[in-house]
């Protein structure tokens, strides 16, 4: 019930034997209110997904979704995971406009070069 009343949602467990997840989601209140398709459309949320894989190491995802606008802010800690994640911006964009949604922005960061962003970001 604390989850629907904050709507604040966090969990931590395996997804798959010896795969450990931290999944976090929030709507993010802005304390303006609104009515109708007006509200919907203002209407912010963001999740945050991090684990660490066999071969892509550990991996930190945040999205942040308005509308049909998505930001997505990926930070690794393996160089070759980054410069995948890189090379394959076009496919994901591509296939989020299938589905409807716009990726407004896209960032693949090291751990350290994130905290700095994260940091002058507020």
């Amino acid at each position: 019930l604390e989850a629907f009343a904050t709507q604040n949602f966090s969990w931590q467990g395996q997804v798959w034997p010896g795969q450990q997840v931290l999944w976090d989601i929030d709507k993010a209140n802005d304390g303006r209110h609104s009515d109708g398709d007006a509200e919907a459309s203002s209407e912010k949320w963001q999740t945050r997904l991090r684990l660490s894989l066999p071969r892509l190491g550990e991996v930190d995802a945040r999205l942040h979704i308005q509308g049909q606008q998505i930001t997505l802010s990926v930070i690794a800690s393996n160089a070759e995971t980054r410069q995948l994640l890189s090379s394959e911006t076009t496919a994901l964009r591509s296939q989020l406009e299938k589905a409807g949604l716009d990726l407004a922005s896209l960032g693949v960061t090291a751990p350290r070069e994130a905290d700095e962003h994260g940091q002058s970001a507020g």
